[in-house]
């Protein structure tokens, strides 16, 4: 016992200097183990320990065997410059001293008994200080990876991994700079030590195809989730629990990325799809702004760097900053935008009709609204809200998925069903299939462009209905008015309307009906307006009143206010140019340029600066101007359309698209032939009767589940319709057998896809089954090929033959499955017939005699004995009496 407590208490020794007792006590205890060597000089002890962890004492000196786990944990320490340890604990009564003495002295004195007994150390608990920050994730694949720690300036990196978010943490090997590529495994969580502090842990995850649970993960928070719309199957994703992403790039240029929140319906929890199915394009350009054109797939951003990060308070929302490469200075991205599928979706909405709103917040930040919903949302409906959390992109495009564009508004204001704008671009789109862009112009090299993806429903993402109001003037020239766009519900809007010199503000009407008489309107925005300031042109009569009293008071104060415009045109063919002339500080002046026939207008400048690139430039007077409209020749438009160069460059660029069914019969196809480069091509698949149609594929994969399939022409491709046979359900008849004066063993049976599977036996004395007809006498013979599509009844019919009633008797002993007494009789029988065939001398005398054989010998006998005890009863009888 005394051994026990001793080992126990040198135990609790290194236990607490591993934990890091306070200074003061490890310098005690250092001075008892300093006078015990100097008590102990000259006596050699040598103890081999057989396990990692054992204390050895040889030649005076004391050697610790650690394990791995011990030194890694024991580096750690914080080591300060004066050789001293910081613990991390600290305990300064006196009691706590006695503690760290006596366990000391016991061990001296067991170690100088001259035995050491092995002794487990415990490896020392590590306390990181855990940081705010999730890992940055970067490009990844099917087959791998990129995490890059939050904290730039650690000295020391550690990556880790466990199966549970908030489990214990294993070191990764060879993991141990700042940006780390590796092959995660399915389901765990990563973080990242860096120094004495620890990020958040991020799980990764491989996403299986279109409609598919997620299962094998081992995850509890992953298993039995179902994926429903997917970029790719089998890619890496990133999430937090809540959110998960995927990027894809080659090298420093970026194609696209995918978001996916979380989203539960009837119990079902889903990963809800953001993008119709090529994810989230990227785009740059080398250009500052780069003319509108529509985008290609797959993207192609020159960036440095893509960085996802989730967020520190909201966990649904995802933050993403793009950082320009070299020479590149406009940055887009856009999607064919679908909010999940039909399955989480009210009622029969398509989800690839979300309605798109472009709208401010009241800090003036901008963002889309992207609801999987018409207009009247409600709080269970799928949403995603596109904030830009750094500079407001220049340009958002809102519309129809195939007709988005690049570096451009969407000016387009056709459809007023599903278009609403603030005069200028579209700022809601909705009902239709609809799709968007973002653009950033103007952009420096190494600018970083910022937003954020928030997912969930209406009622998470604070998601609200929004009013559009829309402000125009009546005439146009009379005035300017402001205040279109979109706005909360309930908020508070403000328009105005300024007249222009010769008009004067009359009034707002809406729908033809006067709603205010004041040139600034304020109101509650409680659904759409569209209203329009009425301007009038003003009266003359003012000038004659004015005139008498005006002259001597004004003239000298108007004199040093007079500006004067001159305008020019360079060249001065190129078009003629009105507005020039002398106008009130302040007031309004308008300036136009008219090209003539074989010119076209360039831009307004003023000494060498650019001013306005509008034909009609408008603008308050300030001071005085001199300003050149530029003019330049029209290229003529013929010359390259005729241009023989033309053909080679189109013959690359044409695809073909075959389609085929599968199996033929299934089912007709259309849409296959020669397409452009980019060209929309939709193919479609109609099922035959008896066929319904399962999918399009292409070389055995999957590509798309509608009977309609679109895409854009960007290869040669072979696509398959899948039909499969529908599966029917035949109606289930009763058919009944009549014997027709025969017997069956069969009453009745049902039919199987309209046929009897089997035809029962029937037996006659007598007669030999001919079939089963529809009539008793005669009708249409029933096979098992004969199809019923009525409960029927059918008949026997019989031929009759020419037999013995013994034999008829033997049939029917063999249908009840006598074998062994047919055989019997049927020898017995033809000895007969052998017989009177020889006494006769000619068979066919015989064939209509019936054969009663050993029914007559009974018969006989039986006839023999009863006469026999007649006549023995007659003489006892006789005798006795």
């Amino acid at each position: 016992m005394k051994k026990e407590s001793e080992i126990k208490k040198g135990k609790s020794l290194n236990r607490n200097i591993a934990k890091g007792k306070k200074k003061r006590a490890f310098s005690i205890i250092f001075s008892i183990a300093l006078l015990c060597f100097l008590f102990t000089e000259g006596y050699r002890l040598s103890v081999q320990a057989a396990e990692d962890g054992k204390v050895h004492v040889q030649d005076g000196l004391h050697h610790k065997e650690r394990t791995k786990s011990e030194t890694d944990a024991s580096e750690n320490i914080e080591t300060v410059s004066d050789d001293t340890i910081n613990f991390s604990r600290k305990k300064e009564s006196a009691e706590e001293c006695e503690e760290l003495l006596t366990p000391a002295l016991e061990l001296q004195d067991y170690l100088e008994g001259g035995q050491a007994e092995p002794q487990e150390l415990p490896e020392p608990e590590v306390n990181y200080t855990p940081v705010d920050d999730y890992p940055w994730g970067k490009a990844m694949s099917a087959s791998e990876i990129t995490l890059v720690a939050p904290d730039s300036e650690a000295s020391q990196y550690q990556w880790q991994k466990a199966e549970l978010e908030e489990g214990e943490f294993e070191d990764i090997d060879s993991a141990e700079s700042r940006e780390c590529t590796f092959t995660p495994e399915n389901g765990k969580w990563y973080r990242v030590v860096m120094d004495n502090s620890v990020s958040r842990a991020v799980q990764a995850f491989q996403t299986p195809g279109n409609g598919q649970i997620i299962s094998g993960t081992g995850a509890q928070n992953l298993e039995g989730t179902k994926m429903l719309k997917v970029y790719k199957e089998n890619q890496w994703h990133l999430t937090n629990g809540f959110v998960a992403y995927t990027s894809v790039s080659s090298g420093s240029t970026y194609q696209c990325f995918d978001v996916l929140g979380k989203y539960t319906k009837n119990g079902i929890t889903y990963w809800m799809n953001t993008a119709y199915s090529a994810g989230w394009q990227l785009f740059t350009n080398d250009s500052a702004k780069p003319a509108a054109s529509s985008g290609t797939l797959p993207g192609n951003a020159v960036l440095s760097e893509l960085r996802f990060q989730f967020g520190k308070e909201n966990k649904t929302e995802l933050h993403i900053e793009a950082v320009m490469g070299n020479s590149m200075h406009a940055f887009c991205f856009g999607s064919d935008v679908m909010l999940g599928t039909s399955e989480i979706t009210r009622g029969s909405f398509n989800p690839d009709h979300a309605a798109l709103t472009l709208a401010q917040r009241g800090n003036g930040m901008k963002l889309v609204q992207m609801v999987g919903a018409k207009n009247n949302y409600e709080n269970s409906d799928p949403a995603v809200v596109l904030n830009y959390t750094g500079a407001a992109p220049d340009k958002v495009w809102l519309g129809n998925f195939s007709e988005r564009k690049r570096w451009t508004d969407n000016e387009n204001q056709a459809n007023s069903n599903n278009v609403k704008t603030d005069g200028k671009k579209v700022i809601q789109y909705s009902n239709a299939d609809s799709g968007m862009t973002s653009s950033w112009l103007n952009l420096s090299e190494g600018a970083a462009v910022q937003f954020s993806f928030n997912l969930g429903n209406v009622q998470e993402n604070d998601v609200v209905d929004l009013a559009i109001v829309q402000v125009n003037a009546s005439p146009a020239e009379g005035g300017s008015v402001t205040g279109s766009g979109s706005y909360y519900k309930n908020a508070s809007a403000t328009v105005t309307a300024e007249a222009k010199k010769g008009y004067e503000f009359v009034k707002w009407t809406e729908n033809g009906r006067e709603v205010s008489t004041e040139a600034s309107c304020n109101f509650t925005v409680t659904e759409d307006r569209n209203l329009v300031a009425e301007f009038k042109e003003s009266e003359p009569e003012v000038k004659p009143e004015v005139k008498p009293e005006v002259k001597p008071e004004v003239k000298p104060e108007v004199k040093p206010v007079v500006y004067t415009i001159q305008v020019s045109a360079e060249p001065e063919e190129g078009g003629r140019v009105t507005g020039e002339g002398s106008y009130d500080e302040n007031a309004f002046a308008e300036v136009t340029a008219e090209a003539r026939e074989g010119y076209e207008f360039v831009k307004w400048t003023e000494n060498g600066e650019e001013v306005s690139t509008e034909a009609s430039y408008n603008f308050t007077v300030t001071e005085d101007r001199n300003l050149v409209v530029e003019f330049k020749e029209s290229e003529p438009e013929v010359k390259p359309e005729v241009k023989p160069e033309v053909k080679p460059e189109v013959k690359p660029v044409v695809y073909t698209i075959q389609v085929s069914a599968e199996p033929e019969e299934g089912g007709r196809v259309t849409g296959d032939g020669s397409y452009i480069e980019h060209a929309s091509v939709t193919v479609t698949a109609e099922a035959k009767e008896g066929y319904e149609f399962v999918g399009w594929t292409e070389h055995g994969r999957e590509v798309s589940a509608k009977a309609a399939y679109r895409f854009q022409a960007t290869a040669d491709r072979s696509l398959t319709a899948c039909f499969s046979p529908v599966a029917t359900v035949e109606a289930e008849y009763t058919i009944t057998f009549d014997a027709n004066g025969g017997e069956t063993s069969i009453v009745n049976a049902k039919t199987v896809n309209r046929k009897l599977p089997e035809l029962p036996q029937a037996i006659r004395i007598g007669y030999t089954l001919d079939g089963w007809y529809t009539n008793a006498s005669g009708g249409v013979k029933v096979t098992t090929d004969t199809e019923f599509d009525s409960d029927t009844t059918i008949y026997a019919q019989w031929k009759k033959e020419e037999t013995s009633g013994e034999e008829i008797m033997l049939r029917r002993r063999n249908s009840a499955g006598n074998q062994e007494e047919e055989s019997m009789l049927q020898n017995k029988n033809s000895s007969q017939v052998k017989k009177e065939n020889q006494s006769s001398g000619d068979g066919n005398e015989l064939d209509d005699v019936p054969k009663t054989g050993e029914s007559s010998e009974l018969g006989f006998w039986f006839f023999a004995a009863f006469l026999s005890g007649l006549g023995a009863w007659h003489f006892w009888h006789k005798n006795n009496i």
